[in-house]
This record gives structure tokens, sequence and C-alpha cells, in this order.
């Protein structure tokens, strides 16, 4: 489990309000290993560890959880917006705002998870300001599972 250290300061990227610090990029860019992010006026907080990379909408963080703890993850992935207020793409090409993503994304786990469909874990997320998910093997990509690098056979890749 993560824990405070001497060197590490403590981020909050979001102002009491839950809008996004004028600063907000340069917060995120600036986080070294260690440092706290405190979400949720200090209800949530993460240490963390590193980048896993970005996309369209989001900035993915390698985190492990302070408070609440999560003794069942000991790292975890925390989406949180790339930029200030919206997300930089959509399909209608409009700006959209990070919470309907969040939403969105709550949503349509819960949906696949009834399918039956195997997702990452939603550990917490907090209207407009992350999303806390399982950390999932990073090597594994649509290359690996095109090359059947799993070792499925057959009868297992017919019925994915």
């Amino acid at each position: 489990m993560g824990g405070y250290n001497a060197t590490c300061k403590e981020v909050q990227l979001f102002q009491p309000n839950g809008h996004q610090k004028p600063n907000y990029r340069e917060l995120l860019v600036g986080l070294e290993p260690g440092d706290i992010l405190i979400f949720g006026n200090g209800k949530f907080k993460f240490e963390f560890k590193g980048n896993l990379g970005h996309g369209y909408t989001t900035e993915v963080l390698k985190v492990v959880p302070i408070s609440p703890p999560q003794a069942d993850a000991p790292l975890i992935a925390l989406r949180v917006p790339i930029n200030i207020g919206t997300t930089d793409y959509n399909l209608v090409r409009h700006e959209t705002p990070f919470g309907k993503y969040i939403q969105t994304f709550v949503k349509g786990s819960i949906d696949l998870r009834k399918s039956n469909v195997r997702i990452p874990r939603i550990y917490s997320s907090h209207r407009d300001q992350f999303v806390a998910v399982e950390l999932i093997n990073p090597t594994f990509d649509l290359t690996a599972f095109m090359r059947n690098e799993t070792g499925l056979d057959t009868i297992q890749l017919a019925e994915a």
C-alpha cells in the first residue's frame, strides 16, 4: 500500500467547487512518483506511481489508492480529463463535458457486465474528476490478441 514520504507533494487538480484549477494541465504534467492526488475535497486520495498514457479523452495514471483503501487493488489505473473542462474529441466533432464521459463509461460498463463481457473493474469515480479502474496488462493489445499470444484454442477464439 502506498504512503506519504517526505519529498511528495499533495496535488489537488480541482477547486472545492469541483471545477478544474486554472493550472490543471501544468499540475498534471508536473506529477512525480510519490505525489498524492486529492479528489472530492479530500474524500479520495491516491499515490501517483507513473503515467500509463492517454487517449483523446483521458490521461491514464498508475496510482495506489490511499483513501478509501482498496486492499484488493495495490495498483490501479486512474483516468482523469486530458484537458480543462471537456473531452477534446468525439464522433460528432463537438466537445463533451467530462462528467458525461464518466457517466457513459460507467453505464456502458454496467451494460457490458450484464452481457458477461470481461471488462476492467471500476473501483470508484467522482463526478467530473476521475474514474479509478482495474489496471490491466498493457502488453496485451489487439496485435497480441490477433496473433493468439494468449494460447486460446480455436474453440475459445470462435466463442470470442
